[in-house]
């Protein structure tokens, strides 16, 4: 029961990728990211594709660490990235 709690309180909760009504879930990309030791996610058209060619796309990722919710978001072209925290769990 601990580990299923840790996991409530540190876990990715949703990840998105492009631009308003086209954006597509890429949560199980993150999530393998991270689980192979990617901490830092930028937006890109290699996530996903491009939704809606032309138009500056956003990643944006929710997640939960100690109980509390997090996110971040970043777009397109702009250089920086979202950085995970180390402690998060990812369940199989």
């Amino acid at each position: 029961m601990e580990l299923i709690n840790k996991i409530k309180q540190n876990t990715i909760i949703f990840a998105g990728y492009g631009y308003h009504e086209k954006t597509i879930n890429v949560t199980e990309k993150i999530k393998a990211g991270y689980k192979a030791g990617k901490r830092e996610f930028k937006a890109g058209n290699d996530i996903a594709g491009d939704p809606l060619v032309g138009r500056r796309k956003s990643l944006y990722i929710v997640w939960t660490e100690n109980g509390t919710t997090r996110s971040g978001n970043v777009e397109e072209g702009d250089g920086r990235g979202i950085i995970l925290p180390n402690n998060l769990l990812i369940a199989d």
